[in-house]
């Protein structure tokens, strides 16, 4: 026999990071909402909501929680609102929305690729894009 595989679970202070993909009006909204409630445990709730389409303001009912809109989806004001949140002492944070931080990202790339630093270069153009998004890749990942 192998050594036991199986012991207690024992529950630990760890945040949960999870990337929600689904076609509009599937409820990634709705079930990250529910879901950052149950996580909280009676704390605080904060969302970002990035998506002035289906705002998140529209499931207030839902369940009680503070909402920052994002006015413009430029990797400075998604970082502004994670370190608001993260100030704030949020139990759980809802990004609602990285769709509008790409085609941001995205139409910034069209621009750098047309301007005399890459001539035209489309691959070299994605350098300081990639660097820019991969800071609010980490905020993300590092948010305590």
């Amino acid at each position: 026999m192998s050594t036991k595989r199986f012991g207690p679970a024992l529950r630990e202070q760890t945040s949960v990071r999870a990337l929600v993909y689904g076609l509009p009006g599937s409820g990634k909204t709705w079930g990250c909402i529910k879901l950052a409630v149950a996580l909280a445990e009676g704390g605080r709730v904060a969302v970002i909501d990035c998506e002035p389409e289906a705002p998140a303001h529209y499931y207030a009912d839902l369940a009680a929680f503070d909402r920052a809109a994002v006015v413009e989806p430029t990797t400075a004001e998604y970082l502004d609102c994670l370190e608001e949140a993260a100030g704030e002492g949020y139990a759980a944070v809802v990004v609602d929305g990285l769709t509008p931080h790409w085609e941001w990202a995205t139409a910034w790339h069209d621009e750098l690729a047309l301007t005399e630093n890459y001539k035209g270069n489309d691959f070299a153009a994605w350098g300081p894009i990639g660097d820019s998004c991969n800071r609010l890749l980490r905020a993300v990942m590092t948010l305590r």
